[in-house]
């Protein structure tokens, strides 16, 4: 799907939630919350840059504050952090590279819950602005790169509240990386803590 189409199909879906989440604060209770977390991703490059970029990026987290309405929908603003790097061993070509990956983040959650022990289902589609930005040293010669974009991301999950004003979120995404006009797909795990106020 292009940059473009997805966009567009995200503006319209986070239109629809919130307009629902309107309808839905109306006839149950609202919370706002901010929490953070810790995110874990794998990148899948489409380019000759791919025996040399870090495919894991470990050293990942994420900020945010949020608005729940009912039990059903959420809505978020975040600011995302994703970096790791790679050193090649002894027996390959000698060579060292980062790959960074942050911005904001606006995301839409829908929620199902299931059962009385606070355990909800998910779903989640949001927009980014991400910089993206990679430093490859290759035989002694550096390259780097760098790309801001506007995208998307989409996932599922679960969610865990065990009291009133705590909430745990398991979350699996999608999102393209951006980088010298070229995507590169992502998947991002994520486990965050929410404080409900």
């Amino acid at each position: 799907m292009r940059l473009m189409h997805g966009g567009a199909f995200i503006a319209a879906l986070t239109s629809v939630l919130l307009l629902s989440s309107s309808s839905m604060a109306q006839s149950g209770s609202s919370w706002a919350y901010f929490g953070g977390g810790w995110e874990y991703t794998t990148m899948t490059y489409d380019s000759a840059v791919k025996p040399y970029l870090p495919h894991d990026l470990s050293g990942g987290f994420d900020v945010h504050v949020g608005g729940r309405a009912g039990n059903y929908f959420a809505a978020e603003l975040g600011y995302l952090n994703l970096s790791d790097s790679r050193t090649s061993r002894a027996d390959q070509q000698p060579f060292h590279s980062t790959m960074a990956v942050s911005g904001p983040v606006l995301d839409m959650y829908g929620y199902l819950p299931a059962g009385d022990g606070g355990l909800s289902l998910l779903a989640t589609a949001g927009l980014t602005y991400l910089h993206a930005k990679s430093n490859l040293v290759l035989d002694g010669v550096a390259t780097s790169t760098a790309k801001a974009s506007l995208g998307y991301r989409v996932g599922v999950g679960f969610e865990w509240r065990p009291s009133e004003h705590v909430g745990f979120r398991f979350v699996a995404r999608y999102q393209p990386v951006y980088l010298d006009k070229v995507a590169h797909g992502s998947a991002t795990f994520g486990e965050t803590v929410d404080f409900y106020l």
